[in-house]
């Protein structure tokens, strides 16, 4: 019998027992009947999603724009993208954006990277990974709604523009709901890394997104630049067992908020796409 008694791995996280997930994929006829037929105001510049140190939309805040974030840990009962309460008040916030809105999505990354790839199994040919774990499947639920629920953003607010966070070794972007809205919805897809914005590692980075130009926030790293600022650390980010697993520490996880230079690179190119 499939595992059931966690619910929460790293950043993956949920309140909703699972008998109860919402499973999107399933209703995107009530999905795009809720969008065509919303009526609300449409004044937010900014929506960010996963966001729960809160560093991309108080980046939009600080320079005077209307911005709000959507996280599990800001609110568990609206903001549970797991339920079709925390589902549908994502969605009610992406046709709330203002024309030329901008939206930046960070989906949890933890159980589609190679830290975890001893319990979540993923690859090419078996792209759910190990269903038997919870964490797993919650990670796929995570996914699977949130894809769907940038799918009708990029539908019905194609005045908008949206960008996606993963590092680079994530599975996600290879996971199939994922990979069809990329390739139907022709999305760029911009190699970066964090360290040279000022973190404190390289971090390598993709960012998928529909801005029509990159180039504040695409970089690309030498070996003369590895080795001139991130050869000599005193902080441990890894650490080895004696069977050559991988286990990231506590300082890792404090590099998940992504350096102040990024998101104001990614704000400035936001404002070169919106609309004047």
């Amino acid at each position: 019998m499939p595992k059931t008694t966690k619910k929460k791995a790293i950043d993956t996280t949920t309140v909703a027992p699972e008998a109860t997930w919402y499973h999107s994929e399933a209703e995107w006829p009530s999905i795009r009947s809720f969008c065509r037929n919303w009526v609300g105001s449409r004044d937010i510049d900014m929506v960010s999603v996963f966001d729960r140190s809160l560093r991309m939309s108080s980046t939009w805040k600080n320079s005077g724009h209307s911005s709000t974030a959507y996280d599990i840990a800001h609110d568990p009962v609206q903001m549970d993208i797991c339920t079709q309460v925390g589902f549908y008040f994502l969605l009610t916030l992406l046709l709330g954006l203002a024309p030329g809105g901008f939206s930046m999505w960070a989906p949890p990354c933890s159980l589609w990277i190679f830290l975890s790839s001893s319990l979540h199994k993923r690859s090419a040919l078996s792209p759910d990974g190990n269903t038997d774990h919870f964490s797993v499947r919650l990670a796929n639920r995570i996914a699977i709604n949130a894809a769907m629920a940038l799918k009708a953003a990029l539908k019905f607010r194609s005045d908008c523009t949206f960008m996606v966070e993963q590092p680079s070794g994530s599975w996600l972007f290879k996971y199939g709901p994922w990979k069809s809205i990329i390739e139907n919805f022709w999305l760029k897809k911009t190699l970066t890394y964090q360290g040279l914005f000022g973190g404190p590692l390289a971090k390598p980075t993709h960012l998928v997104h529909s801005l029509k130009q990159d180039d504040l926030f695409a970089r690309r790293l030498t070996r003369k630049l590895r080795k001139k600022k991130f050869n000599r650390t005193d902080k441990v980010f890894y650490v080895k067992d004696s069977n050559g697993s991988v286990t990231g520490t506590k300082v890792l996880s404090q590099t998940s908020i992504y350096p102040k230079r990024l998101a104001e690179a990614i704000y400035k190119s936001w404002l070169l796409t919106k609309p004047k």
